[in-house]
């Protein structure tokens, strides 16, 4: 299931004066660069968090699953 708008590129506009006006101006790839490898870095993070949440540690034995009715 892909839910609309999610996982697809940014688009970024800034309002700057132009003359006695505003203009709106969108940002080109390589401007929005440093937030895009930002937001990986930030997945990869989380990624990592919750990885070492789960994660037996070193010596322990697996955890069994819950117990059944017989």
């Amino acid at each position: 299931m892909k839910v609309g708008g999610v996982g697809f590129s940014v688009d970024v506009f800034t309002v700057e004066p132009s003359g006695k006006s505003y203009t709106a101006r969108e940002l080109d790839d390589t401007e929005v660069a440093e937030h895009a490898e930002f937001m990986t870095a930030s997945e990869e993070a989380m990624r990592r968090v919750c990885q070492d949440l789960t994660a037996v540690p070193a010596g322990e034995p697996p955890v069994e699953g819950p117990p059944t009715l017989a």
